[in-house]
């Protein structure tokens, strides 16, 4: 069964290997009982030809997993998840008991109306309510009831500051991704939709052919699905109405076919009445205060047992219960529970953020602070929210930083990481913010939730800032200090005692001259010297070193200040009202935290810039850190009116516009944000820049500015930006040159460059000019995604004429590079032709031998593929030797075609210890091993893939 491996094999794919060795063994063995009777070998047959069948199957079955994963599994996938795991962490036991005794949801629950409407204010627990339902109804219709196996539930949170979370097709894709994975009969429909983009590349197409075609078929008419949708009143108003649009189909039959099998749950504010536009005036659930009342209450009393003050009063009664009977005082901590638990009760009125926000700020509080607190407890949650931002900036020196945070995350969209916003704060001073860690799980633990990676190595997930949770504020595992401080070190810094410290500080060399030359006494309040705390700690921490394009080994050293799970931890407001408090200002007095609201977008904008400059796309470990600017910028700039900002600003926005679309600099800082080829920023790029004539229409407004800024321009930056204003294929020109000498200018043949081989980068650059000079595009490029490259649908004319944007034709670089795409399109001809024409610069260049081997091999010239590869690999820099694990399997398989069995197991074992973790290697060695019938060497290799499996993703290779 070993021949059914024909492919080079990922992580995921090596449980295919595994099953393919059990089947051959289980084959083997039923071959050997055929020989004892004739019914038994008529049984091993169809036995065997079952196996085949199910591999078959399953293969492909592998292929509707990576056609539907895809299209629709998109990063609000996971987050989606995300959302629901926090809040189902947080739900106590008992809570949505209520919404059972609701008729309208029994019926909606079995089935019998399609839409269930639940309406509540803000701050009352709707997101937990929405958990609770979904858990309800996976406990309705879970895997586990074989009854109800064609029901599928899913749900999506949309929240109003996370673009990718309230996108309208987003939702739908997110909905059926979820689907698909509990349902294999939906997931083959959704791979017959998906197999044209087209099918799903507006929301109204993905909801007729994705859920109402399957649900309304009558031979899926034992299938159902319940959808949960939360926060739709977060939504833009277009979006509502849309997916608004789109539900009221389900509430009757329409001329497609009777109303298809599904029911959908929308929760959110009351507003979305108004937005209802429906024949009939539909039913609701409204979240009460006297309906979620035990809810809440509930939840204040799980949060009273974390109380410093209830915990402390709970050990004086145990003290005071070791005394004599008749000497006891009656037990205090339960009586100030319940007089706690009524007071915040009363006050909260049913508005769980209200109680949330209280509770945070008691916490650590006195009996005394607790008291003052409570006799004048804001009255409504504005004024909750407004005190929880007066108590901050009465703790604030400096309100500015604060300020800036703010508007990053009010206006940010998507949430941002704990590292991007260090790094943003620190722009001004260039310093680092060594404390923020513990103000965001101290003084800003009540307004921001902290959610950290799932898989991060140091496994410190003790250090949430979230209080609902349990967890201590500030709670760090033994030594985190050092490792936060000094990531990288394997030895922790010295202790430094106090003594020590002293006697650093006096020793005679140290001491500073305290004398003045005319022998008066020094006066300290007549140093006017800028004070520096470190002086062997370079405060900019290579910042300017960056921007100004040098490589600063101070910035590796001090641009991160904290541990990588640190800083890709996400922030995000712990609940929306803190976000609408600062926005909404129109109908509430002014506070010292407020936000400039006019200039935000502009202030935002005008660092996205900053960050790219820095040339962090250098920087492997920094590279998340241009992510937002390439995602967003041009969002930010589209919200900036040009003629309601001041001359200087407008100017600032056309200069770095032109940095970034002219200057090389800036295209290569803009185009290396991609870690590696899989990075979904590709389809960011097309979806931005190609797929819409928006943005290009947008930033060429944005040029055509520099006609009113002559004096502060040369005339060849005018000349461009007059151009570009008026076409767009000007205006991406730049772009196109610099991505061409990216892909085919290197340093040598050990360039590190050389990984990639840089498809994506050519495809980009095909769409790219492509554009009209209105910016837009053929529809059969408009619709692609970076997984349907296929560079056979590219003519060869089409491909040299992209390589010559490099405006160098004469070096072995550049012919290797065209020569590689050539040979991915099957190009054979052209691509031996420039293959040999850079070996005939540079005879001993290993891709190019590589290339041609390759080419050769496909042509079954075995013998000179042989020696080429051969060639190829003892040319190779020692840095890249573990290639040796991909172009030695190569020849491996050569030789076994053309009968060299003996050559082809010693090459192939070659080529696994070359790179055992290599999956090319793994297949072909075992292949290999398996014709040699070494049953002892191939387990040893299983084995090995099931470690590497095991430490890689934490599941079992077998």
């Amino acid at each position: 069964m070993l021949d059914e491996l024909n492919e080079s094999l990922d992580k995921e794919q090596r449980y295919v290997v595994a099953a393919s060795y059990a089947s051959q063994k289980t084959t083997e063995a039923a071959v050997k009982t055929l020989t004892e009777t004739t019914a038994e070998t008529q049984k091993g047959v169809e036995s065997t030809y079952h196996l085949l069948e199910d591999l078959r199957a399953r293969e492909i079955t592998k292929d509707e997993d990576i056609l539907v994963q895809r299209s629709l599994e998109l990063p609000a996938a996971d987050r989606t998840l995300e959302i629901y795991e926090e809040f189902r962490s947080k739900l106590v036991k008992g809570t949505g008991s209520w919404l059972q005794k609701e008729p309208l949801f029994t019926t909606w629950t079995e089935q019998k109306v399609p839409i269930l409407w639940v309406f509540g204010g803000p701050g009352s627990g709707k997101s937990h309510l929405s958990t609770w339902i979904i858990q309800h109804l996976l406990r309705l219709y879970g895997e586990n009831h074989v009854e109800t196996s064609g029901v599928s539930i899913a749900y999506f949170y949309i929240r109003e500051n996370e673009q990718q979370l309230r996108e309208p097709n987003t939702v739908l894709k997110t909905l059926a991704w979820q689907i698909a994975e509990r349902d294999p009969i939906f997931k083959k429909h959704a791979a017959d939709v998906c197999s044209s983009k087209r099918n799903i590349i507006s929301v109204e197409q993905t909801w007729v052919n994705l859920f109402v075609a399957f649900y309304q078929s009558i031979a899926n008419a034992d299938r159902s699905a319940l959808l949960v949708v939360d926060g739709l009143d977060e939504a833009p108003r277009a979006v509502r109405s849309t997916l608004l649009g789109l539900f009221k189909g389900l509430l009757s039959d329409n001329a497609g076919g009777p109303r298809p099998h599904i029911q959908v749950a929308v929760i959110g504010r009351i507003t979305l009445k108004g937005d209802m536009d429906f024949e009939r005036e539909e039913r609701f659930i409204e979240v009460s205060r006297e309906k979620n009342q035990e809810d809440l209450d509930r939840y204040i009393e799980d949060r009273l047992s974390t109380l410093n003050i209830i915990k402390r009063l709970g050990e004086l009664d145990k003290l005071e219960a070791r005394k004599p009977l008749k000497k006891q005082a009656k037990p205090q901590a339960p009586v100030a529970r319940r007089k706690l638990k009524d007071k915040i009760s009363l006050y909260a009125d049913g508005v769980f953020l209200w109680a949330k926000l209280l509770l945070d700020q008691i916490h650590e509080k006195d009996y005394g602070e607790i008291e003052k607190i409570l006799s004048r407890p804001p009255s409504s949650l504005e004024s909750m929210v407004k005190h929880v931002y007066q108590r901050l900036s009465a703790e604030e020196d400096d309100v500015e930083p604060t300020k800036c945070l703010l508007t990053w995350t009010a206006y940010a969209q998507r949430p941002l990481l704990f590292g991007e916003i260090e790094l943003i704060l620190s722009l001004p001073s260039r310093a680092p913010n060594l404390l923020l860690w513990d103000k965001f799980q101290g003084k800003l633990a009540s307004i921001f939730e902290m959610r950290i990676p799932e898989h991060n190595t140091n496994n410190n997930k003790d250090n949430s800032s979230n209080q609902d949770s349990n967890l201590t504020k500030n709670s760090t595992r033994e030594g985190d200090e050092s490792e936060t401080m000094h990531e990288g070190n394997d030895k922790p810094s010295e202790t430094v005692t106090e003594d020590d410290d002293d006697e650093y500080v006096n020793s005679d060399q140290n001491e500073p001259d305290r004398s003045s030359k005319d022998g008066s006494d020094g006066d300290h309040h007549s140093d006017t010297s800028d004070f520096k705390l470190l002086d062997d700690f370079d405060m900019d921490r290579g910042l300017d070193a960056l921007a100004a394009g040098k490589i600063s080994s101070v910035a590796g050293e001090h641009l991160h200040a904290y541990a990588d799970w640190q800083s890709k931890t996400r922030i995000t407001y712990s609940h929306l009202q803190f976000r609408e408090f600062l926005i909404n200002r129109k109908h509430r007095d002014p506070i010292d935290l407020d936000i400039d609201t006019e200039r935000s977008h502009l202030g935002i904008a005008l660092t996205c810039f900053e960050l790219l400059q820095f040339g962090f796309d250098a920087q492997k470990k920094s590279k998340y850190l241009i992510d937002y600017p390439c995602r967003y910028l041009v969002r930010h700039l589209e919200q900036i009116d040009p003629t309601g900002i001041d001359e200087e600003d407008r100017y600032n926005v056309v200069r770095l516009i032109y940095w970034l679309f002219h200057e090389d600099r800036g295209a290569r800082a803009y185009f290396n944000a991609p870690l590696d080829s899989d990075s979904d920023m590709w389809d960011e790029y097309w979806t931005t820049w190609l797929a819409s004539s928006t943005h290009t229409k947008g930033i060429r407004t944005w040029l055509a500015y520099g006609d009113e800024m002559s004096h502060r321009f040369d005339e060849s930056a005018l000349l461009w930006m007059a151009a570009a204003s008026r076409d767009t294929r000007e205006l991406v020109r730049p772009w196109v040159q610099t991505l061409a000498r990216v892909w085919l200018t290197k340093s040598g043949f050990d360039d590190d460059a050389y990984m990639d081989k840089s498809e994506r980068l050519v495809w980009l650059m095909h769409g790219l000019t492509s554009l009209d000079e209105n910016g837009n595009i053929a529809s059969i490029l408009q619709d692609f995604a970076f997984y349907q490259l296929d560079f056979t649908k590219v003519s060869a004319a089409r491909l040299r004429e992209l390589a010559d944007y490099a405006y160098d034709n004469g070096s072995p670089h550049w012919h290797t590079g065209l020569a590689w795409i050539y040979m991915e399109a099957f190009y054979f001809e052209e691509a031996i032709c420039h293959f040999k024409a850079a070996l005939a610069i540079e005879p001993h260049a290993w891709l190019p031998k590589e290339g041609l081997a390759r080419i050769y091999g496909d042509q079954e010239h075995y013998s000179d593929a042989i020696q080429l590869m051969e060639e190829a690999y003892s040319s190779l820099p020692k840095k890249f030797n573990c290639l040796g694990g991909f172009l030695l399997p190569h020849i491996a398989e050569w030789k076994r075609a053309i009968g060299d069995d003996q050559g082809a197991y010693e090459t192939a074992r070659q080529g696994y210890l070359a790179a055992p973790s290599s999956p090319l290697a793994q297949d072909r060695y075992l292949r290999a091993l398996d014709r040699k019938r070494d049953s002892s060497s191939f387990i040893q290799v299983l084995n090995y893939m099931h470690e590497q499996t095991w430490s890689d993703t934490g599941k079992s290779l077998f």
